[in-house]
């Protein structure tokens, strides 16, 4: 991946992170391990269908309901909760 940097441009190593999210419905325990299986479904999709090597992809995280963005029982706060998100570590050291 290329980013500015001055007036050249310079290559950084990125690594992706997969974090999943669940929802205030439903059993504690089976959020959790929906929400991680959610994670490890990223690490598949990254891997087999974008083809980066797995040993660049970070440990897939299942947070199920420890972090809500919304805790109201409505139907927003449910979509809001429910989510995935992949995020992108860059650093100059990985190979």
């Amino acid at each position: 991946m290329m980013f500015p940097s001055g007036s050249r441009k310079k290559s950084v190593r990125c690594r992706p992170l997969g974090r999943s999210f669940g929802g205030l419905s439903g059993d504690f325990d089976k959020n959790l391990k929906l929400s991680q299986d959610r994670s490890e479904a990223v690490v598949q999709y990254l891997t087999v269908k974008h083809q980066i090597p797995l040993r660049r992809i970070m440990v897939p995280m299942g947070y199920g309901e420890t972090k809500l963005l919304d805790t109201s029982a409505t139907a927003t706060a449910l979509a809001k909760n429910r989510r995935v998100e992949v995020r992108i570590m860059a650093n100059k050291g990985l190979s």
